[in-house]
Parts: structure tokens; sequence; C-alpha cells
């Protein structure tokens, strides 16, 4: 067996570097970009799987149309090389949709089309790749979900498996479907080595996380929750603002195009001066609807609300950016955050029966787009998280597939890492794009 895994492509975006719309301000003729033979190269050919890690639909700045295209052409172009026969998906969270698609089709679509009951979401389905020489089992497959022989991969023949087909004339399709199988957050491989947890890598990030944390701080036992919270709780609980920001920031039509995007590009630009402006129509707001009967009522909260804009223009100033941020991984809060998610993921670990799977010596994610290469042993210095019992795990970071935009003070791509592994040889390596 043999795999390839990939992440942060963001299709869609006009500074995709593997696919993207012929010109930039163009939404139609999409192209396979300047980095795809590159990617081509790395990855290999006639793999088992192609492993994509989360934002690779970028539903946050594109619209769905431009983002399925886009990412047609690339799917076309991977089925055509032989890129791989099978497509592993991992959401993360530009492309958060596509995991509430796929829970919508199987639990709600597919049943009530069959004259059947609708079921709850599942929200969290880990996968489980068997990446060991000596193997009885699946290579693949997913937690509690049973296998079906309508589907290769039990969870799959879903509207993606189309992506690849092109429409006749006469209303019929052309080409070949491509298999799909879908897991999230997390995917966790198996070698003889011992195993390695996949994921995209946003629950590291405090926005993304930040609603379980804050509701288990303030609700408290009013959750039900003791301890760690499952990760299919940190998932459930995480949703609306995960929702938000993915979906809801980029399908917003004008919000999205004249605000939303120019709020990113001024983030990224280190430029406050537009949130500045929007704080300030906030506080307006919120000045006309608290009531006060003296000038005392007003002169204080005037005084409230100047203090309040203070705080929050100085904490939009310091926020360092995730992507292409070097320092990201070594933050506090990340480390901290790591280490509840590790946990989290080692008691997901105890409900698999076969195979058992030991806790994760390697981690892989993307997210922040800066490239860490895959290192297969401990060396003083190698990238490392510790966990609550000061364990190390090495971790690998893929990177990501966009050049920086125009505006940007730095325009240079900063790579990415195509990670390979193969069965027969137990050999995982990184292989670096620029």
């Amino acid at each position: 067996m043999k795999l390839a895994v990939i992440s942060d492509t963001h299709f869609g975006d006009p500074d995709c570097l593997l696919a993207a719309y012929r010109g930039q301000s163009s939404r139609s003729d999409p192209m396979i970009g300047s980095r795809y033979e590159q990617f081509r190269s790395a990855a290999g050919l006639d793999n088992d799987f192609l492993i994509v890690l989360g934002d690779i639909l970028d539903f946050s700045v594109c619209s769905y149309r431009e983002t399925f295209e886009v990412a047609q052409t690339f799917f076309r172009q991977v089925q055509t090389d032989r890129v791989a026969q099978s497509i592993i998906y991992v959401p993360g969270n530009h492309d958060a949709d596509v995991w509430h698609l796929y829970e919508y089709e199987v639990n709600i679509i597919r049943r009530i089309a069959a004259g059947k009951k609708a079921t709850d979401f599942r929200y969290s389905i880990p996968g489980i790749i068997d990446g060991r020489r000596e193997t009885n089992g699946p290579r693949f497959r997913l937690h509690g979900v049973k296998p079906s022989p309508q589907y290769r991969y039990g969870y799959g023949g879903t509207f993606l498996d189309s992506i690849t087909l092109g429409s006749m004339s006469d209303g019929s399709c052309s080409g070949d479907a491509m298999n799909f199988a879908l897991a999230y957050p997390n995917l966790y491989l198996l070698t003889d080595k011992g195993s390695i947890l996949l994921t995209h890598g946003h629950y590291l990030e405090e926005y993304w996380a930040m609603l379980g944390e804050w509701a288990i701080e303030i609700a408290g036992s009013e959750l039900g929750i003791t301890g760690s919270p499952t990760i299919r709780q940190m998932v459930q609980i995480n949703f609306p603002l995960n929702q938000l920001a993915c979906s809801g920031a980029g399908q917003a039509g004008p919000l999205t195009e004249n605000v939303i995007l120019p709020l990113q590009r001024d983030a990224r630009n280190r430029d406050s001066r537009r949130i500045e402006r929007y704080v300030d129509g906030i506080l307006e707001r919120l000045d006309r609807l608290i009531p006060g009967k003296y000038v005392i009522d007003e002169i204080v909260s005037d005084a409230l609300l100047r203090k309040l804009r203070s705080r929050i223009v100085d904490a939009i100033r310091s926020v360092e950016p995730t992507r292409y941020n070097d320092g990201f991984v070594h933050e506090a809060h990340v480390q901290e955050r790591f280490k509840r998610y590790f946990r989290s993921c080692c008691a997901e670990l105890l409900e698999f029966e076969q195979p058992s799977l030991p806790v994760p010596k390697w981690f892989v994610f993307g997210h922040s787009h800066r490239p860490i290469p895959w290192q297969d042993e401990l060396k003083p210095g190698a990238p490392a998280f510790a966990t609550d019992t000061g364990t190390l795990v090495r971790y690998c970071n893929l990177g990501g597939w966009l050049k920086r935009p125009q505006e940007d003070v730095n325009q240079e791509f900063c790579g990415a890492e195509v990670l390979t592994f193969d069965s027969d040889t137990q050999v995982t390596r990184s292989h670096h794009v620029s």
C-alpha cells in the first residue's frame, strides 16, 4: 500500500498554485496551476490513497460554485495522471461544510429518500489506515461505520465521487467516478513503528476551539462534561463559530466581497484602520441601545465604551496571524491546546477494537502554511509537542499551496510538504515543494 498526504490547497482562492481560474479577477476557465507538476512528482503515481488534510475547498473566501469548479479541475487531473485510486478527505476549518454536507446526505437525505427515519449526525468519525506490512483486515475503514457492499468505504458513494464526471449534450455523464471517503477530524495511520495522527490542525488555534474552552469554563457541570471533552463533544460545541467563519464568511455576497475579504487582507498586512472604523460603528450602535435617564448615565456609558474600544483595538493590533507564522507552534496557548486535544484523541483510541491503536508517536497537520519536514527519529532539537505526561510527540506541518497575495508585503511562496508512506518498506518521508 502506498499513500501521499497534502493539506491546504484552498481551491477557489485565486492565489492557489495547484489549480485556479486563468486570471486573478476571472471567475471562469479554471486551469491547473504552476506547482502541480512538482506535486505530482512528489506524490508519485499509483498510490492507493491521496489524503487531503483540510482547507481543500475554500468556502470562507469563495462561492460554492467557484470552489467546486476549481477542485474538479484538480481531481480530474489527479485521476488522469493516476496519482491515486482513492481520496481520503479530512476537512478543516475553511471546508467544514464538506463534512456537514456528507452528514446531511448520509443521515438525512438518503434515509428520507428511502422512506426511512432520519438519524442523528455523528459529528466525529475517525478513519483508520492499517499500514502494517502484515495485516489481515482492510487497509482503510471508518470507526463505527458498517461496511456496505454498495459503497466502497461504507460512508462514501456521495456527491464528491462524481466531481470528476463531465456532462454531455444529451444529459448523460462522461468520465469515471472517483472514490472519496471522509473522516473528521482525525485519521490514524498504523505502521510497524507506531501510529501517526493526521488532522487539519485548526483546533490548535484559539478561535476554532474557543467555544469549547469557554463553555466548559463558564457553564461547567451544566454541560454534563467531566474532564476533557471527547472529540465528538469538541466538534459539537465548536460548531457555531466554525460554521460562521467557514461558509458563513464566504457566502455573504457583498459582505464577503466588500468587507470580510478586505478585512482579511488588512489583518495579514497588520493594518487596523478599517477594523477600527467598524469597531467605532458597532460601539456607536451599542451606545444608542444603552438607556440613560440622566447626564451621569451618559458620561459613565461613554467612558465604558471608550475603554472597551481601546481594549478591542489593542487586542486586534497585538494578534499574530496564524497563517505564515513561524512561531505559531511555539506559542504557549498552542502547546497547551495540543495537550488537551491529544488527551481527547487518546480517549478516542480506547473505543477502537480491531485494529487496536497505540498512542500516536507522530502528529501531522497543516493550517498554518509553514512547512515543517517529517523527521522519523527524535533527534535533539527535532520539532515535537509535549503531552500531559511529558512524552514528546513529533510533528510535521504540510504547509500550504497558496502564494501570498499581491498586496502582501512579502509575496513569496512559503512552500509545502508532500508526505508519502509505503507499507512494504515502512518508510515515511516528506518531499519539499518550493
